[in-house]
């Protein structure tokens, strides 16, 4: 009931072979899903919109041992609005946290080495 109509995962590499660097690109689209309905005065949308969320990476071998690699996680910066129903009365009857659908994380960045020793 509380399942997207669609999801997909999409994947772009490109490896430049003369730099020994590679750039990779991942995207998840999210359909469409039910949510739970709350009563006033917390009302909110029956049905999630369509999102997606798009990742970047590079990555470098400067040789067999070492590799650097960075990244930006959710490009887009796309997350849902608050999925805290009466976050100001958390004991009250009406406190929810089941209205998640999607991305609660906003844009990251990642910096990194890969040593083999």
């Amino acid at each position: 009931m509380f399942a997207p109509s669609f999801t997909g995962v999409f994947s772009l590499s490109y490896n430049w072979d003369k730099i020994n660097t590679s750039i990779d690109w991942t995207a998840k689209v999210t359909g469409p899903m039910s949510l739970p309905t709350f009563p006033n005065p917390f009302e909110r949308a029956e049905e999630s919109p369509w999102f997606s969320q798009h990742h970047l990476q590079i990555k470098k071998i400067f040789s067999e041992n070492l590799t650097a690699f960075m990244g930006v996680k959710n490009v887009f910066n796309y997350t849902q609005e608050s999925l805290l129903v009466d976050w100001q009365n958390p004991f009250g009857d009406d406190f929810d946290t089941s209205y998640a659908y999607g991305p609660l994380q906003s844009r990251r960045f990642l910096f990194g080495l890969s040593l083999k020793i």
